[in-house]
């Protein structure tokens, strides 16, 4: 488990701001994509 800092980037109106629910969405999404990466690297180690 890690722990994400909200930073004030995070801070804003996701329902009528399209930039920032632009914004909120990549970052979120880089959290997944790493997120499995780190699942992947896991599970190969574990058939050696």
């Amino acid at each position: 488990v890690s722990l994400e800092p909200v930073t004030e980037e995070l801070h804003g109106d996701y329902v009528n701001d399209k930039n920032f629910k632009r914004r909120f969405q990549r970052w979120l999404n880089r959290l997944w994509e790493e997120k499995d990466r780190q699942l992947t690297e896991i599970m190969q180690q574990a058939e050696k």
